[in-house]
């Protein structure tokens, strides 16, 4: 809670204000622009309401530095034949192979689950994540299934695929278009990068 009254820049999950008279149960961004200031925004990005933090029931509270933080620890586990895991900042032998034999000299991991980090139900995500699998085979690319896992955060993995040969700026336009604040991206021979997106920052 201090760091929203500093006016940190966090991302939190809450339900609380009051809208157009009623009071909404579904599940709120709520973004700090100054100390001690909350302005709500729905899913389509427009702002409906802006109050003050003890307005809102508050339920989880992320900083950027802690979902950064949680990006890097996660799992990127690829299901290949055997399966192998990206590790940020850790270079990839098992990538390495994989784009060699493709014939590549990138690989992007990437989901379309949880948009801004909000939890969507299943039948939610994996509409979004199909939509994506179909823009990504109508590329030609070569499309093998994975999951990103945090080993202790008790959050469910997200359903993810590793495209080869998806190059840096057609990743970071798939991510944005599916509202992530953050995709995986490797080059052939280098260690795994996380590339945050300008709405995580």
């Amino acid at each position: 809670m201090d760091r929203i009254r500093n006016g940190e820049a966090v991302s939190v999950r809450g339900q609380g204000f009051y809208i157009e008279g009623n009071k909404e149960r579904d599940d709120w961004s709520f973004n700090c622009t100054a100390p001690g200031s909350l302005e709500v925004e729905c899913d389509n990005g427009h702002q409906v309401s802006s109050g003050e933090l003890s307005d809102a029931n508050v339920t989880e509270i992320w900083t950027m530095n802690s979902l950064r933080q949680a990006f890097e620890e996660t799992h990127y586990i690829v299901h290949h034949h055997p399966p192998f895991t990206l590790r940020i900042g850790q270079h990839s032998p098992g990538l390495d192979t994989l784009l060699n034999d493709a014939g590549h000299d990138c690989a992007a991991f990437i989901t379309a689950w949880n948009p801004m980090c909000q939890a969507l139900s299943q039948e939610e995500n994996r509409s979004r994540q199909q939509s994506l699998l179909d823009e990504i085979n109508g590329r030609g690319l070569i499309v093998l299934p994975g999951i990103g896992q945090h080993p202790n955060n008790g959050w469910s993995g997200e359903e993810s695929v590793l495209v080869l040969g998806l190059q840096l700026e057609a990743a970071r336009a798939i991510a944005t278009t599916y509202e992530q604040l953050a995709f995986v991206w490797a080059k052939k021979g280098y260690s795994v990068e996380l590339i945050e997106l300008s709405s995580a920052k």
